[in-house]
């Protein structure tokens, strides 16, 4: 405890002079990690399909839907080949291996126009992702 009065005492001391030579170039913003740009995106495809169930599915067109749930399915997949997700616990990798699946099942089931079982994918993704995001 003692040190860290020190410590602190001598940060206190600092001069205008030697607080004037400490960099200030920090940047505005910075890009979020590649697991919260991936997670951020997930985010967005899945609203948009949620924001079409709402509304029934009801056109532009199945071929659309499907199209989006194929790149919501496409960034499970890319995630799953990067390094710092098959580090992540095995809890985490089955969630991810579960989206993928579903995403497949999803985009297959709205290509069919199969909307009452793909809304009930549907649901097990915002689920799976409702498991850690409350």
């Amino acid at each position: 405890a003692a040190d860290a009065v020190a410590e602190a005492r001598l940060v206190l001391a600092a001069t205008a002079a030697e607080l004037d030579r400490i960099p200030a170039d920090f940047p505005e913003s910075v890009p979020p990690p590649p697991t919260v740009q991936t997670m951020v995106e997930m985010e967005r495809r899945l609203e948009r399909l949620l924001a079409r169930r709402r509304g029934d599915w009801q056109p532009p067109s199945p071929r659309a839907d499907a199209a989006e749930a194929l790149l919501l399915r496409e960034l499970y997949t890319e995630w799953l080949r990067r390094p710092e997700t098959l580090r992540r616990p095995a809890d985490f990798l089955q969630w991810a291996r579960d989206g993928e699946r579903d995403g497949l099942a999803l985009e297959a089931q709205l290509g069919a126009n199969n909307t009452a079982e793909a809304s009930r994918t549907l649901s097990r993704i915002a689920a799976g992702c409702g498991s850690c995001h409350t």
